[in-house]
């Protein structure tokens, strides 16, 4: 799986603790839709945009783009027993080798690697066709 809002939205969903909810539209019937809920909930007053490609996951954050970001994903691996976090420079193919204990994962970046060994920690790491 490449890196993207896809593959962020599934980390946020399945290691982030991130649920399914729904935003009622406003009142003028706009802005409603299925939408990723952090674990703390919608925000408040905060206006979230039409119902598009990009909406149900548009305040999912980059994690399989951004290192620093990608990092809370190493914190919440390591906190909740997943084993030690590992990595390996690059191997012969320019990779970075990354690991929660014995689960491993290779990507051309860090933080694409970082959510890759987690989805597959977690067992929800998508097959390739």
């Amino acid at each position: 799986m490449e890196p993207g809002r896809e593959l962020d939205a599934l980390v946020a969903e399945k290691v982030m603790g991130f649920t399914w909810g729904t935003v009622a539209p406003d009142y003028h019937g706009q802005h409603g839709g299925r939408v990723l809920v952090p674990p703390g909930g919608l925000l408040q007053g905060y206006t979230y945009p039409p119902i598009g490609p990009i909406a149900p996951t548009f305040h999912v954050p980059n994690y399989s783009t951004d290192l620093q970001t990608a990092w809370q994903v190493v914190e919440k691996m390591v906190t909740s027993g997943w084993g030690a976090f590992g990595w390996d420079g690059f191997d012969r193919g320019r990779r970075w080798i990354v690991g929660f204990g014995d689960n491993q994962s290779s990507a051309a970046t860090m933080p694409h690697g970082i959510c890759l060994a987690a989805l597959a920690a977690v067992g929800a790491l998508p097959t390739s066709p």
